[in-house]
């Protein structure tokens, strides 16, 4: 769909802020996790899987247009008495061979023609299936990637916090030696440092989590550690902003393979009802060739052709229960379609009001860093000019550092909320997940 209104927010990354748990890390981005996940993905495999059975019961249901051949040969004899067919018995001492080739077709039309119905709408609707499937793998891609990209922003934003603690615990306990401030001051800068060190380590253990959750997606070795390739964490605006809650909907309606799948399964349990009722009223027919000769040896085989039509219909009190069964299941496919129309547009309202909420902390979140930089940038001068100590730059410092913390975070929900708002509506590829790699005019 078109996209406008793209917005690149720079939030510096590096590479993995953590050492691999085997010595092996592998660097990745947005387009390489997308594509992976589309060629290599379990559920992927296992819904095509799903479809390539809905097409072949399609196939077995269309066979039965077709008329059976079928070939055969025999050799018998019988010695003894025999009976015939008006009650009489002879002795009879004979041999017969056959061959024979044969065409059946016994097809009652009207079950067979909704049962045909049936299962190309059924085949449809698992097709259908398959792409919810597959959309829903790349965005829970696009998000493990998004998680991961946040992670790393934390852990290097939480080690640098932890410097920056660190620094402020050695000049307290300088100052402190000097007798130029109390030795408290230095125990409680120590304690925050310790606590800056638990929230580093807790950081570096989200990101190995965040790790293992994008590999398993990708189907790779969870030891391995993955770490964005991208040098900067950047909002991702894959849906035009412009476009209003109706217009998102109407576009749901049209295009949301969850919404088809629902339609088509009641279209085929319709089709499924009409064929139960078919199959109780509907005659059915037989016709038969057998073509191919008899004779007492295989060298002495004469021609024969043998053929016959028949129709006929019986009404049995299964056949009505058939059709209740069919019924009930007509019912269960309207449910289950007013259940994911109800359970989509309520996901694609709260994704949409997620997006703008988290497109709203960005820009405070941009603000704030704007602040931030000028107040660094502010107290690094009067350093410099010696107007005032290293110590109180270092607050600027770690104010700056999590306010980036906080502009990653807020970053990474809103690029989540575009994936999942996307998702609803049904437009999900790699291109469209991944979006533009540069916002226009940048």
């Amino acid at each position: 769909m078109t996209r406008s209104g793209q917005d690149v927010v720079r939030s510096p990354l590096a590479p993995s802020p953590t050492e691999p748990l085997d010595g092996r890390r592998l660097p990745i981005d947005l387009p390489t996790a997308l594509r992976a996940a589309a060629s290599d993905n379990l559920e992927i495999a296992r819904a095509v899987a799903r479809h390539r059975e809905a097409l072949g019961r399609r196939r077995r249901q269309q066979g039965l247009w077709i008329p059976a051949p079928g070939a055969g040969a025999s050799i018998g004899g019988v010695d003894g008495q025999i009976q015939g067919s008006f009650g009489d018995f002879r002795d009879v001492d004979y041999e017969t061979a056959t061959v024979d080739g044969t065409l059946r077709w016994v097809l009652n039309p009207g079950e067979a023609l909704f049962d045909t119905i049936a299962a190309r709408r059924a085949a449809d609707a698992q097709e259908a299936a398959t792409e919810a499937t597959r959309q829903q793998v790349l965005v829970a891609t696009a998000g493990a990637y998004h998680n991961l990209a946040r992670a790393q922003a934390e852990a290097l934003a939480r080690r640098e916090r932890l410097d920056l603690a660190r620094r402020k615990v050695a000049l307290a306990r300088a100052l402190a030696r000097g007798a130029l401030a109390p030795a408290s001051d230095a125990a409680r800068l120590e304690a925050e440092a310790l606590l800056r060190e638990q929230e580093s380590r807790g950081a570096e253990q989200a990101f190995r989590e965040g790790s293992t959750r994008l590999a398993e997606l990708l189907h790779l070795d969870p030891s391995v550690t993955l770490y964005p390739l991208d040098r900067e964490i950047r909002e991702r605006t894959l849906v035009d902003p412009v476009l209003s809650l109706a217009d998102l909907v109407q576009i749901r309606d049209e295009r949301n393979p969850s919404i088809r799948e629902a339609g088509l399964r009641v279209a085929s349990a319709a089709a499924s009802k009409k064929a139960s009722f078919w199959a109780a009223w509907s005659p059915t027919a037989a016709v038969g060739l057998l073509w191919g000769g008899v004779g007492e040896t295989f060298g002495g085989i004469h021609d024969r052709t043998v053929w016959n039509v028949s129709s006929g219909w019986s009404l049995g009190a299964w056949k009505f229960a058939e059709g209740g069964i069919a019924d009930a299941r007509l019912d269960l496919a309207r449910i289950a379609e007013e259940s994911v129309q109800a359970r989509t547009h309520g996901a694609l309202v709260r994704a949409w009001e997620a997006s703008r909420a988290a497109g709203e902390r960005a820009r405070l979140a941009r603000d704030e860093v704007a602040a931030a930089e000028v107040a660094r940038r502010g107290a690094g001068a009067r350093w410099e000019a010696g107007l005032v100590a290293e110590g109180d730059v270092l607050p600027a410092a770690d104010a700056l550092a999590l306010a980036r913390l906080h502009l990653a975070s807020a970053i990474a929900d809103f690029n989540r909320a575009q994936a999942d708002l996307l998702s609803h509506l049904g437009e999900v590829d790699e291109t469209s997940l991944a979006g533009p790699s540069e916002a226009p005019g940048r």
